[in-house]
């Protein structure tokens, strides 16, 4: 088959990262087996690819959201098969999972061939920042973040993005949802220049500037903040909103609605601190237990070159009845709507054990605004932006240790389409309604 003969369709070819995208290829032969293939870079340089079989039609056409793969990274039906089905060029083990925190686009490859020989390909561009949406990198009064909004706009509702333990500023998510008209800052709370090195005592007091410096914004409106985070982000975020009144919505993803303790890199159990303080005074916290079973489990992944599963250290932790019952969050002073995201599969820490908790809470307190907590089956702790690749879940935490985020690359494919629509929806009906 001839390139010039056959041509790939795909649109939009210019489209915002957490939109899907429909492929159809033309002008092959009937009943034709034809490999597409998809490549693309992450932020860390490492090149991930993804192929899947299919046979023509009886017009010589392959349209990927109806057409099902018969063979390769992804079987079935799947319109975005091909993207999260990509894994890396790299040996797996020594590839964390995709890389992404920046708001550079991703540039993604599409290629078919037949009986081995290359037919078409074609270019399209992921974008995170739609046109008229400006970055402005923060660094003052203490705070580290980058600031994204739309140019000329009214002000807008305001979104602070969090991360967890591994540190950084989520970039990407801040600036997909600037692109969808919010005013967003994401923003870096330690393991940076002038912010704490590691995971522990980290005063509520600098989220408290961040608010303030979004209220005192031109471009945002103040009285419509909201915060999201991740992981133990999630378990901040939570936080924040039951300290601080102005925050009036909070998304919590892979989250917790139990505070446990900080992250020191020298391991320090024995003088376990909590990861968070408030006016001076350590947030009471579950503290970590490694018991035979764990320390078993963790030499054997170590050995066998495999991450580590630290959801039993939590579970241990967790049997301590007092220590729980002081470092419940007190959800129920949230000033707003609650939306808790987790999966049932999570690896890391017990995600959708420890978010019911804070819905239990909500109950019990008759809580007046909206809360919903969904979890997600066979899904794991990397719950996120959708249509990227989830066939590695590996990841390296505050503490460099290497650790496994859980869950079937299927099911959190498709928890992370699923959860980012309600995401969406959420902040629509919670700040511009």
């Amino acid at each position: 088959m001839e390139g010039k003969s056959s041509s790939i369709e795909i649109y939009p070819e210019r489209l915002l990262a957490d939109e899907p995208v429909t492929i159809k290829l033309y002008g092959f032969e009937p009943r034709q087996r034809i490999t597409v293939r998809a490549t693309l870079t992450d932020d860390s340089g490492i090149h991930w690819l993804s192929q899947a079989i299919f046979a023509s039609d009886d017009k010589g056409h392959v349209d990927l959201s109806r057409h099902s793969a018969i063979e390769g990274s992804y079987r079935g039906m799947d319109r975005m098969g091909l993207f999260w089905s990509m894994r890396p060029a790299v040996d797996k083990r020594r590839a964390g999972s995709f890389a992404k925190n920046t708001s550079k686009p991703d540039i993604v490859t599409i290629s078919a061939e037949v009986s081995g020989q290359p037919a078409i390909s074609k270019t399209i561009k992921k974008v995170y920042l739609a046109p008229g949406v400006e970055r402005k990198e923060i660094k003052e009064g203490g705070l580290i973040g980058t600031f994204f909004r739309s140019a000329g706009s009214d002000p807008q509702p305001g979104i602070i993005i969090l991360g967890g333990t591994v540190g950084g500023l989520k970039e990407d998510m801040a600036a997909i949802l600037a692109s969808r008209g919010f005013a967003t800052l994401a923003l870096a709370y330690f393991g940076l220049p002038g912010l704490p090195s590691e995971y522990a005592n980290i005063p509520l007091e600098y989220f408290e500037k961040g608010i303030e410096w979004m209220q005192k914004n031109g471009a945002v409106l103040g009285d419509r903040l909201a915060v999201l985070g991740r992981s133990r982000g999630g378990e901040l975020a939570l936080l924040i909103g039951a300290t601080l009144k102005s925050i009036k919505a909070v998304i919590s993803f892979a989250g917790s609605g139990v505070v446990f303790q900080g992250l020191k890199k020298d391991g320090g159990e024995k003088e376990a601190q909590s990861a968070w303080s408030w006016r001076g005074q350590p947030i009471p916290f579950v503290p970590f237990k490694a018991g035979l079973r764990f320390i078993l489990k963790a030499i054997w992944a170590q050995m066998a070159g495999k991450p580590i599963a630290t959801k039993l250290v939590h579970e241990e932790g967790m049997k301590d009845t007092s220590a729980m019952e002081r470092a419940t969050i007190s959800v129920e002073n949230i000033s707003g709507p609650v939306l808790l995201i987790s999966g049932e599969k999570d690896t890391v820490w017990p995600s959708s054990r420890l978010s019911q908790i804070a819905v239990d809470r909500f109950k019990n307190h008759h809580h007046s605004f909206y809360y919903n907590h969904i979890s997600y089956k066979n899904a794991g702790h990397g719950i996120g932006l959708p249509y990227r690749p989830t066939t590695v879940t590996r990841f390296v935490d505050a503490r460099g240790r290497v650790l496994n985020h859980g869950g079937d690359p299927l099911y959190n494919a498709h928890a992370n389409e699923a959860a980012w629509n309600e995401t969406l929806k959420f902040l629509d009906k919670a700040l511009r309604q």
